[in-house]
């Protein structure tokens, strides 16, 4: 939508810094539109409880056509998506166009989810509560799939109950700019086909194609007022023709019409919008930061081991050499894609010490070797720029932080803009683009029980109390290309699973094993909403994904994610005449 008084800020491409395009940069009276065109479509201003009327009445047939046809307008304009995606956000043209392929994909997910046209296991409901459902929430009920009503058993004869899903109402949505789209999507596809109105507030950042998806809608029949996208400034960037100072995403967060909130971003952000939803006892979905662990166990590519992994195209058992290289692949993607701007990077490598060295060797040649840091638009590139001047710095910081404790050893070339020292670019970081390029790095830590500063004994972790072992590297999210390997006792499963948990977030770890009950056991106990086996970072619209700890509550992806937008009411009915007699 235009913003009030027309508005704009302009957007600059990470590539090279320059201005390429503008968004509108909208207003607290922008969000009041927006929430006010979800009310209206939703049915709550005429009547507040839905009512049967609107999106939200519609059956979830008509619902998951409409769906349907969105993902075929995103596979029709999928090649202009990824380009607009790439100038706007940084990631190589190669994984905007995976990106794209995955929105369509989620939209055809829920689609089915709620409208299956093959064969789909669900609860059955009995005549009375099927003659009952249009009571209990309207095109909510009834049919096939996940929103199917649920049969109840009542032990009270002529009593029947049963469990109906509807829409929770009208739900704003916060996203962050590492995955622009596919952020959207993943909030945005199973709310509108719960039957939710939607109010979207994408990073100022990264916009673009959350404009394109709302043309898209329209395109795919979508009723007005259904999705709203409302761009704009952070906080320092308000709208200046708005009679207030408060940003869109602020202004969202206070709104009182909304039903939920579901976020996904850093951590303070998460916490102070949990605490604006706490005073309207509002519920707030948090998908927040994460450190993941990467485990390599002992076994992992030993000469008898065989790989128990089936994903990925280099398949599953072979020489203990393929297995190294498919291990040391796998860290390159846990910590590469995107620039490292990724909440789920596993930025630890926690990895049994008899196999440290040859890994970090391999890793390091591997790095040098295969990664192409440059222009994203280039074929070539398989690393980009960060998405902006402020987050590259921020992980040079980091970088230079880690390079002058003498915990943490650089296994590549420090260049001149990594020691702190000022922002050229290096080698293979985009030289003379322009453009926000961080280098990769990766640093072997080493722990340390005492000051690194040489201190005597009584300035042990024992009577310092505020002294860590561990360099900030190892504790704290960069959000960006920056690896911190570490070793744990060799065959001591227990050390690197309390290595692993020792982190205040638990988004997702990994472990790597050719013995599968070992790494069930592993999973079993490592504390993340996630957890890969013999591989890194894959996720499918039918997988649930949340964290645990300061990574945030509540599930995106699969049934999981569609019940985060659904209002369960139980209906308990008596047949007409039936009386307890409680009083005579």
């Amino acid at each position: 939508m235009a913003a009030e008084g027309g508005a704009t800020l302009p957007v600059h491409s990470p590539r090279d810094g320059a201005a390429f395009a503008s968004i509108a940069n909208g207003s607290v009276a922008d969000v009041d539109r927006a929430v006010a065109a979800a009310q209206r479509c939703f049915g709550a201003l005429a009547n507040p409880g839905g009512g049967g009327s609107g999106w939200p009445g519609a059956a979830p047939s008509e619902r998951a056509a409409v769906l349907r046809r969105m993902a075929e307008g995103l596979r029709a304009r999928a090649g202009e998506l990824a380009w607009v995606e790439t100038m706007d956000c940084g990631k190589p043209l190669a994984e905007s166009e995976a990106d794209m392929d995955a929105c369509a994909g989620f939209f055809e997910y829920y689609a089915e989810l709620v409208d299956p046209k093959e064969s789909f296991s669900s609860s059955s409901s009995s005549s009375s509560s099927s003659s009952s459902s249009s009571a209990a929430g309207g095109g909510g009920g009834g049919g096939g799939g996940a929103l199917a009503v649920e049969s109840l058993e009542c032990p009270e004869e002529g009593v029947s109950g049963f469990l109906a899903r509807e829409p929770v109402g009208v739900v704003g949505c916060i996203t962050p700019w590492n995955f622009p789209l596919m952020q959207a999507v993943v909030k945005v596809a199973p709310a509108l086909a719960a039957g939710c109105a939607v109010v979207l507030k994408p990073s100022p950042l990264a916009s673009l194609t959350c404009v394109l998806l709302a043309e898209i809608a329209k395109d795919a029949g979508l009723p007005r007022g259904a999705l709203n996208v409302v761009t704009g400034g952070p906080p320092d960037a308000p709208n200046p023709t708005s009679s207030s100072s408060e940003s869109t995403g602020v202004a969202l967060a206070r709104h009182p019409g909304l039903d939920k909130m579901s976020f996904t971003g850093s951590g303070p952000t998460g916490a102070a919008l949990l605490g604006e939803g706490a005073a309207l006892l509002r519920p707030t979905g948090l998908e927040l930061g994460g450190k993941g662990a990467m485990v390599v166990l002992n076994d992992a590519f030993s000469s008898s081991s065989s790989s128990s992994s089936s994903t990925g195209g280099s398949g599953g058992s072979g020489s203990r050499d393929a297995q190294l290289d498919a291990i040391v692949d796998w860290a390159m993607v846990g910590i590469f894609l995107c620039s490292g701007q990724v909440c789920s990077a596993t930025s630890r490598v926690i990895i049994d010490e008899a196999l440290a060295d040859e890994f970090c060797a391999r890793l390091a040649a591997a790095v040098q070797e295969k990664l192409k840091v440059g222009d994203p638009l280039d074929p070539s590139t398989n690393m980009g720029p960060c998405v902006s001047a402020d987050q590259r710095d921020k992980v040079l910081q980091a970088i230079a932080l880690a390079a002058a404790d003498d915990r943490c050893e650089p296994l590549l070339p420090l260049h001149e803009q990594q020691s702190g020292s000022g922002h050229g670019s290096g080698s293979g970081s985009g030289s003379g683009s322009g453009g926000y390029f961080a280098p990769p790095q990766i640093f072997r830590v080493t722990p340390k029980a005492f000051p690194p500063d040489g201190s005597s004994s009584s300035s042990s972790s024992s009577s310092n109390p505020n002294y860590d072992p561990w360099p900030v590297l190892w504790r704290e999210e960069v959000f960006g290309p920056v690896l911190a390997v570490a070793s744990f006792r060799s065959g001591d499963d227990d050390h690197a699973v309390a290595l692993a948990n020792d982190s205040p977030y638990g988004l997702a770890h990994a472990v790597f094993t050719a013995d599968q009950s070992r790494a069930d056991a592993v999973a079993k106990r490592l504390r993340s909403g996630v957890v890969w086996q013999n591989c890194n970072q894959p996720l499918y619209p039918s997988t649930p994904f949340g964290g645990c700890k300061q990574s945030g509550f509540g599930r995106e992806y699969g049934e999981l994610g569609l019940e985060e937008f659904c209002h369960h009411k139980t209906v308990i009915a008596a047949r007409p005449g039936h009386s307890w007699a409680w009083y005579g």
